[in-house]
């Protein structure tokens, strides 16, 4: 077989195509779309899993669902192990959101969500390690998805944090409109000693102003004073006007004789 093209079966799956270097897009004896991922020849340990590389995926897979994809398992053939993922059907988070098309409220919002995850993953003791635009999913309802969580051992969850302001810096350097009040929440996150915290917490105050009920009732306020005011300003020129006629008729019959 030519080195260029993939095997067209790993571990039972039948590959349907070649996504990057060691991950393919195969379909399960059932009829579903999974994602296989070649585990590197370090996390193996005498042809098996690597104990700290195995503690770590059985905890994946123990998650509670937290809007990761799934680990549906490890498997291994002649050619190696691979990690089975679930495989998330939807748009990569910078085709999603790049464009002008999707609102700014809409982008604030899915990075909310991304945050969120992440904090989320991190609650769990889990540092998902591969954050980036390509590996995060807007699904069909709208909804981010995260993609594999890398099976090597990260400690530090600012990586994470990080990679998440990196992706609203990538999106925000695609679009052609400019969305000042993102951009200053990036800004302050990334001189944050939390991040991840400081950049949510900045999302959602970004959200509750732009739709904060309380603004457009104070909007109401301010334009009704401003109609009563007019009103008012209104009657007074006319009793003025009426005060003044009064005096000339009362001048014109002789009563300033």
């Amino acid at each position: 077989m030519p080195p260029n093209l993939p095997p067209d079966d790993i571990c039972g799956y039948r590959v349907a195509q070649t996504l990057a270097p060691r991950t393919f897009l195969a379909i399960d004896p059932r009829g579903r779309k999974v994602i296989l991922k070649k585990l590197d020849d370090d996390c193996l340990l005498q042809g098996q899993l690597h104990p700290s590389i195995k503690e770590r995926l059985e905890r994946v897979r123990q998650l509670p669902h937290l809007a990761t994809a799934n680990l549906l398992g490890v498997e291994r053939d002649a050619s190696g192990a691979f990690i089975i993922w679930e495989y998330l059907d939807g748009e990569d988070f910078a085709t999603a959101t790049a464009s002008p098309a999707c609102a700014p409220e809409k982008l604030i919002h899915l990075l909310r969500e991304l945050s969120l995850s992440i904090e989320a993953l991190h609650a769990h003791g889990i540092i998902h390690g591969a954050i980036k635009s390509g590996n995060v999913i807007v699904d069909a309802g709208g909804r981010v998805r995260i993609t594999h969580v890398s099976p090597l051992l990260y400690n530090d969850p600012l990586d994470d944090e990080q990679a998440v302001l990196r992706v609203a810096e990538s999106v925000l350097s695609l679009r052609t409109d400019r969305i000042d009040s993102l951009a200053q929440a990036v800004r302050l996150a990334g001189q944050s000693r939390q991040p991840l915290r400081t950049f949510a917490g900045q999302l959602a105050g970004i959200t509750r102003t732009s739709k904060d009920p309380g603004a457009a009732v104070d909007r109401d306020d301010e334009g009704r004073l401003i109609r009563q005011h007019s009103i008012v300003s209104s009657m007074l020129i006319l009793l003025l006007g009426l005060a003044a006629a009064l005096v000339v008729w009362w001048w014109l019959t002789g009563g300033g004789l």
